[in-house]
């Protein structure tokens, strides 16, 4: 199953408000902890009129594009089988 590590928004927008909880960082950035139960698949919607979605592994981060190409729509994320 997925569990939802740390989630950030920077700004905001029509749906993008900030949890109560969110810390907002000197870069900008509001960084909270998601409160989900954990999940079999999430659901990305990636468009080419917005920045993609950011894939960080171990402190590391890089557009989700450099992993997995999209096609302008939905992306499913869902957890590798047999670890």
């Amino acid at each position: 199953r997925l569990v939802p590590g740390q989630a950030r928004i920077r700004g905001s927008g029509a749906g993008m408000e900030p949890p109560p909880d969110a810390v907002l960082r000197r870069d900008g950035w509001y960084v909270y902890q998601p409160h989900t139960r954990p999940l079999d698949e999430l659901r990305l919607t990636r468009s080419p009129y917005v920045a993609d979605y950011d894939w960080c592994v171990d402190g590391r981060c890089e557009p989700l594009r450099a992993v997995m190409p999209t096609d302008g729509d939905v992306t499913l994320l869902r957890p590798c089988q047999g670890r």
